[in-house]
């Protein structure tokens, strides 16, 4: 950031905003003569000479994070209507119903660059941006690539290879989880850490089976879920009766059992109302964090199975030279890549670039 800008910083004050049933946010409108496109390009200048990572810019919207230590901090956007008026909004994204005006110094900070740069240009100068945008936006400087990478070898997609990994997996963490439970149980922390193993066996499910149908993955999701609580209670039986000789017991018993004795926390004993409340909360965290991990392995592992040169060429193929399906199958088909499991693979990492798009959206 220019010396400039970081004195000008420094020199604000900040107001700083509540948010206790939401995250705190500054919003501030203001007017300009600028049209959409000049303005967009200006307001990408600014947010870039700030150190802001643009995750989304298309006319009359553009939105920025602010990253501190690799986190993001702060969401920025701004967006100029027909009239010419801007309403630019900076939202914390970390805990903390504060912000400590720094929504508030982010906004004017934004402004003040964005003017700065604004003056640096002459009227030429501003039609000149937009055609550079316009042939940054239609890929003039595109190289159509003689060739593309070979496809990776992979083996054919199998749903049985995340079955079995899940599977296993779920027996595994069960046990963990019964064990955990039976030594010394911390309501929360242990859902959070068995969903991140359960998590990690998707991902290598994924990897190993080469498999990305998410709506059976999800349902093997929901599977796991319930398998990893009814076998960590099932465990905890065999512990119980093993330990106290009562061969006697069947898993129903031991399931009655536990729901007469109740749930108790810090002395109080919730009774059994709240052993399956604790049941509930268990399925929802583990399944809940679980799934946003499945979710993101599953986009990862789409777009990088297909490399980046394949995805830039596929992409214009259909959204700068709008070719149709069947033209764009040929052209895939003369590089190499004609083969309908490859295809299928590249439409996959087309859908995973939106994603990833989405996610990085995201408040």
């Amino acid at each position: 950031m220019e010396e400039k800008y970081q004195s000008y910083e420094k020199s604000l004050k900040g107001k700083g905003r509540f948010g206790f049933f939401r995250k705190p946010k500054y919003t501030q409108v203001y007017q300009t003569d600028l049209n959409a496109e000049i303005f967009i390009e200006l307001a990408a200048k600014a947010m870039t000479a700030l150190g802001w990572d643009i995750v989304y810019q298309s006319a009359p919207l553009i939105e920025a994070k602010a990253y501190k230590k690799k986190e993001a901090t702060e969401k920025i956007t701004a967006e100029i209507d027909e009239t010419g008026l801007v309403t630019v909004i900076s939202t914390k994204l970390t805990e903390g119903a504060w912000d400590h005006g720094r929504n508030y110094k982010r906004v004017h900070h934004f402004w003040f660059v964005l003017q700065d740069i604004l003056s640096e240009y002459t009227e030429e100068g501003l039609k000149e941006l937009v055609k550079e945008a316009e042939a940054r936006d239609n890929w003039v400087d595109y190289k159509v690539p003689e060739s593309l990478p070979a496809p990776l070898k992979l083996r054919k997609p199998t749903v049985y290879i995340p079955l079995l990994v899940t599977f296993l997996g779920s027996i595994l963490l069960a046990a963990i989880f019964a064990l955990g439970q039976r030594v010394f149980y911390i309501l929360l922390l242990y859902e959070f850490l068995i969903a991140i193993g359960l998590g990690y066996c998707f991902k290598f499910g994924i990897q190993w089976g080469n498999y990305t149908n998410y709506s059976r993955l999800r349902m093997m999701l929901i599977g796991a879920t319930i398998g990893i609580v009814i076998f960590s209670e099932y465990f905890q039986c065999l512990w119980i009766v093993t330990e106290q000789g009562t061969q006697h017991w069947s898993f129903f018993d031991f399931l009655v059992a536990k729901f007469e004795a109740g749930f108790v926390l810090e002395d109080i004993n919730m009774g059994g109302i709240g052993w399956l409340v604790v049941l509930g909360l268990q399925l929802f965290i583990i399944y809940a964090w679980a799934s946003y991990d499945l979710a993101l392995y599953t986009i990862d592992y789409a777009y990088e199975r297909v490399p980046q040169e394949v995805i830039n060429f596929t992409y214009y193929l259909y959204y700068i030279q709008d070719k149709a399906h069947e033209e764009a199958i040929e052209e895939l088909a003369k590089m190499g890549w004609g083969d309908s499991l490859h295809q299928e693979y590249i439409h996959e990492a087309l859908e995973a670039l939106g994603e990833i798009h989405a996610f990085r959206r995201l408040e």
